[in-house]
């Protein structure tokens, strides 16, 4: 059974009660129309229940489907609010070690540069060495050069003097 609208259950009574032809008082069938009439009345009655009860169970229903819906999209929230919690972490640490690897490069570069003076400071300093040892070379050829040049000036002194 559908549901009943009021309406309809009036219209009915009212069709009930004109259509019967009114008995005289004091009659029997009066008794009997009553009786009808309480009978009509208390099978309206008793379908507007009825429907009153389907409405209540549909909303109970419906309440119920809502109740669930919510818990759903209440769950499906959590979730998403615990994922995204989970990125933002991931994000943090993401961006401390990129902070950290920054620091890192830049000190590398430092490095870099400190070693690059370094090697020119100790690149200077061998030129420097090398030339001086060139030069120590040079001196000790020429002092070879001198001392072979005194020494035959000697010898060629002993010889003229001596002999």
């Amino acid at each position: 059974m559908g549901t009943l609208d009021l309406d309809q259950v009036v219209n009915r009574l009212v069709q009930k009660d004109h259509s019967s032809p009114r008995p005289l008082p004091g009659s029997k069938r009066r008794l009997g129309q009553s009786e009808e009439g309480a009978t009509s009345v208390l099978e309206l009655v008793s379908e507007a229940a009825a429907s009153i009860r389907q409405r209540e169970q549909q909303a109970t229903n419906a309440v119920a489907r809502a109740h669930n819906a919510a818990k759903a999209v209440k769950q499906q929230l959590q979730s998403a609010e615990a994922r995204a919690e989970r990125a933002e972490a991931v994000l943090r640490q993401a961006e401390n070690e990129l902070a950290e690897l920054t620091a890192r490069v830049a000190q590398a570069h430092k490095d870099i540069e400190l070693l690059q003076s370094y090697i020119g400071a100790k690149e200077a300093e061998l030129a420097a060495t090398e030339n001086r040892a060139v030069n120590a070379e040079q001196r000790g050829t020429d002092s070879e050069g001198s001392i072979q040049r005194i020494v035959e000036a000697i010898r060629r002194e002993f010889s003229v003097s001596g002999g």
